[in-house]
């Protein structure tokens, strides 16, 4: 058992995305690596990547934005026709488990600013709606907190 837990450990590699003083690290398989940095170095030669100053502290942007700007980066590649599709859904299982915790994407970015809230849930339904286009495996949205207190009976619709 511990045998396999390490040769599937060793099966990913970290991808880390840089933008200003921020970083976010994804986990990719070996097999998407070369994919996944061909993907970062186009992202970062990329207008909005490209126009971070130098000075780091004067456009410092949350680890959720630069995951989420990344992500629609990276739907917005998918008919490139190299392995995007497969990455895009690591990108998005990875921004789920990490940013939205099992969370309604409206609920994970609420303490947002409004600008960057926008753009976070556009990508996310962006992300969601390629894949599924792309006949990708995207995960549903987690029952909004109502209706799973209506199922509970610990609140009611009228």
């Amino acid at each position: 058992m511990i045998g396999q837990a390490r040769s599937a450990a060793e099966a990913l590699r970290p991808l880390n995305i840089r933008y200003s003083s921020t970083e976010v690290t994804v986990l990719v398989a070996n097999e998407l690596w070369s994919a996944a940095e061909q993907l970062r170095e186009q992202f970062q030669a990329s207008a909005w990547a490209a126009a971070a100053p130098a000075d780091a502290e004067g456009n410092a942007v949350e680890p959720v934005e630069l995951a989420a700007r990344f992500l629609k980066f990276c739907v917005g590649q998918l008919p490139a026709g190299l392995p995007w599709k497969e990455l895009a859904q690591v990108l998005f299982k990875h921004f789920c488990e990490t940013f939205l915790r099992g969370n309604d994407v409206h609920a994970a970015t609420e303490a947002l600013d409004a600008p960057v809230r926008r753009d976070v849930i556009n990508a996310y339904y962006s992300a969601q709606v390629l894949l599924a286009d792309a006949g990708a495996e995207a995960s549903a949205p987690p029952t909004p907190a109502l209706f799973g207190c209506v199922e509970r009976g610990s609140a009611a619709l009228f």
